[in-house]
């Protein structure tokens, strides 16, 4: 989609892959420089979404670079399906994630014991 000569951006799909690529233009038309690629499981639903500052992301499937959310979806016994996303990160030491202890499922975890 071009918007009036001033961003352009670009929507590409890999089925075999299962990612949806975004880029768009961030200070020149035509340079491309902001990315997000999401990842998605065999049913369709997001399961990693990745995000560029400004600095292109990699293109291999199982690339972390960049600023990374993560979705886990899991059916927990008498409640149903949970989806739990996670903080943004770049790793999984990040500090926005679980003070730092790198469990991003830890409220997911706590409540299946809970449950059994």
């Amino acid at each position: 989609m071009n918007e009036g000569n001033l961003r352009k951006t670009v929507t590409t799909y890999s089925d075999d892959d299962l990612l949806v690529t975004t880029v768009s233009d961030l200070h020149t038309f035509d340079d491309g420089l902001l990315q997000t690629i999401t990842r998605h499981d065999e049913r369709g639903r997001p399961v990693r979404t990745r995000v560029s500052d400004g600095t292109p992301l990699g293109t291999a499937p199982t690339a972390t670079d960049g600023i990374n959310v993560t979705i886990r979806y899991t059916v927990v016994p008498g409640v149903g399906l949970q989806t739990v996303t996670s903080s943004p990160h770049r790793t999984t030491q990040d500090p926005t994630l679980d003070g730092g202890k790198g469990n991003v499922w830890h409220v997911l975890d706590d409540l299946l014991q809970l449950k059994s």
